[in-house]
């Protein structure tokens, strides 16, 4: 690059402000639908974006959200609701995004619209304005963890907000930010008459775009009624500042009093936490008629425990800039935490609780259970995930890796509170977990957290052994037949465990096999136009996994794309791979796997699992 500033950027047309609400509908063949709410919003160096960004964290940021407790929670109008301010060098949008079936469109707009429309008249409380920029300014927390983060951050604001200090200049005003100032800016930008509604709807359904259009006049049509309720005064916030530390300790390993394991490393570099919990789970201990169970405990650990409803506990986690959830796939159940570092005591309160006093309130699971076979029946949306899922149940015909990890429609159902919470003390007790925290901590205060609270607690569960499978005498091959304009296929074979040594060579040749340089996309998409998508992957686990490819194509050209990999697959097995591709495939699963652990997160769940599975944190 040249030295010296950015050229300026040539001038655009200028986006004329909207006078009136646009509505559009498409149709396609789909399960559920997704429909998006949308207004005008300034340029990102606006002195109003601050504002929007908050209010976009009041209306649909996380399970607090207003968004979330009325049209999800309370009502169950959508499966997954946020909003969002995008704000690029020229004018953006503030959007609602909403994932819902075809019966409760109606509802779902209007409850959404009223919802985006109140703070034009009512202020947001001192309390929600408080939990936003704690979020907002947690994030720019989060995105000093990265080398890409903090690049994309610096490159964008050099080239596109006048410098690097843009930063500063902003949190500077989201510190300022006062309830009267978020609904200022409202009023400015969620204006009735500039919305734009866009779905994408299944097939059948009597939704219509004048319905749509309807929807936004009716709320249009509402008088603007301003009720300056009494709220608190907003809390004096300083600007957050950050360290320059970047001080590391060991990780230290430390048997706990009921069997279980605690990992520490400390890690100065950014202000925060994470905690990774694990216990041997997953599908691994499912069977036909609890499949599911695991996931659905998962989704249910953050909402509630014995002292804390699922509201309170959410907002306790924003209220240190964190988070918290629950984690199931197919060897595992765990939960995941991670906030300021500051707040170690107040983060690590709400986590134990969650991991030793989970509550399965009966509203909650039936909520909860709702959403997961809902999900459940939208799984043909994702006819990529519809192949694998197929291609599971045909591999396995005795282990429970052939399950769907969202269950059954029948076998969630039958998941009741007394099921789960009998479940959950049987196959997770807290003194047996395997817990990994790292982060800006002090080792000796997180022990004596560590032991105050999850040291004991229940017996130690029983060791997992699911039914292994006969060897395979002969090839198998299954089809499922959807609506859609693309086939997905999956060619695998049995692999191995997490253990084995092999694992590293199978790795290596699927990096060989895969990536834009590899042979199948070279082959099969660049040479002989075979695929939209290709790839390859080593799928180990605690019991024999698979080796497999994916490919996805034109329905005419399925067979030849099957014998193209057979042919890559036979040419790999006789002809010894290059030097060049060894060290290219090399240099990449060792500069991935670098990036990957940039995150105390990321670190954290490495740890943990690879200790719960007995490979060794280290």
């Amino acid at each position: 690059f040249p030295a010296g500033p950015f050229e300026k950027a040539p001038q655009r047309p200028v986006e004329p402000r909207r006078e009136e609400p646009v509505a559009q509908l498409k149709r396609e063949p789909l399960k559920e639908g997704y429909l998006s709410i949308a207004w005008p919003s300034p340029p990102m160096v606006h002195e109003d974006v601050a504002a929007l960004d908050a209010l976009s964290i009041v209306l649909g940021h996380g399970e607090a959200s207003r968004l979330h407790r009325a049209l999800k929670r309370d009502r169950l109008l959508c499966t997954e609701v946020q909003a969002s301010c995008y704000t690029p060098v020229d004018p953006g949008l503030t959007i609602i995004g909403l994932t819902l079936q075809p019966a409760t469109v109606h509802e779902a707009v209007r409850e959404a619209l009223a919802q985006a429309y109140r703070p034009r008249s009512e202020e947001v409380s001192a309390e929600e304005l408080s939990l936003a920029c704690r979020l907002l300014e947690s994030d720019a927390v989060y995105q000093r963890e990265t080398v890409q983060g903090q690049a994309r951050k610096l490159g964008f604001y050099q080239s596109s907000a006048g410098g690097v200090e843009f930063e500063e200049r902003y949190l500077e005003q989201v510190a300022q930010l006062t309830p009267s100032r978020v609904r200022e800016a409202a009023e400015r930008w969620i204006e009735p008459k500039a919305a734009v509604v866009a779905a994408l709807l299944p097939e059948t359904g009597d939704v219509s775009e004048t319905d749509l259009r309807a929807l936004l006049d009716e709320a249009a049509r509402k008088p603007l009624q301003r009720q300056l309720r009494s709220v608190s005064a907003p809390e004096k916030r300083a600007p957050i500042r950050f360290s320059d530390s970047s001080q590391t300790g060991p990780l230290l390993r430390e048997e706990l009093p009921g069997g279980g394991v605690l990992l520490i490393k400390e890690e100065r570099a950014v202000p925060l936490v994470a905690l990774r919990a694990a216990w041997h789970g997953g599908l691994r201990a499912e069977d036909a008629s609890n499949a599911g169970i695991n996931m659905l405990l998962a989704r249910l650990v953050s909402k509630g425990t014995r002292t804390r409803g699922p509201e309170r506990l959410v907002r306790e986690m924003e209220a240190i800039g964190g988070s918290i959830g629950g984690n199931a796939g197919r060897n595992s159940f765990g939960l995941r935490a991670e906030f300021l570092s500051r707040h170690l005591a107040e983060g690590f309160d709400v986590f134990a609780e969650a991991v030793a006093e989970p509550a399965f309130d009966p509203e909650e699971v039936q909520r909860e259970r709702t959403l997961q076979i809902d999900e459940l029946r939208s799984r043909e949306d994702n006819p990529a995930g519809v192949a694998f899922l197929l291609f599971a149940e045909t591999l396995y015909r005795k282990h429970p890796y052939r399950f769907d990890t969202l269950g059954t429609e029948a076998s969630v159902a039958r998941l009741e509170p007394g099921v789960l919470a009998h479940y959950r003390s049987q196959k997770f007790p807290p003194g047996a977990v395997t817990l990994a925290v790292i982060g800006d901590v002090d080792p000796a205060e997180v022990r004596e957290l560590v032991r105050s609270r999850l040291g004991r607690g229940g017996q130690a569960p029983s060791a997992l052994s699911p039914p292994q499978e006969d060897p395979i005498d002969a090839p198998r091959a299954a089809v499922k037949r959807l609506d859609k304009a693309q086939a997905h296929l999956v060619l695998g074979f049995p692999g191995v465990r997490l253990s084995d040594q092999e694992r590293w060579p199978l790795e290596v040749l699927s990096a060989v096999l895969s990536g834009q340089g590899g042979r199948l996309f070279v082959e099969l998409r660049d040479k002989k136009s075979l695929a939209y998508s290709v790839t390859s992957f080593s799928m180990e686990g605690v019991d024999p996994g698979y080796f497999a490819v994916y490919i996805g194509c034109g329905p005419a050209k399925t067979s030849d794309a099957l014998e193209g990999i057979r042919n890559e697959l036979r040419r790999v097995r006789e002809d010894p791979v290059t030097a060049a591709e060894l060290d290219r495939a090399r240099t990449h699963l060792i500069g991935t796997h670098a990036i990957s652990l940039q995150r105390n997160s990321a670190r954290a769940a490495v740890f943990a699992f690879d200790e719960c599975y007995g490979l060794g944190a280290d």
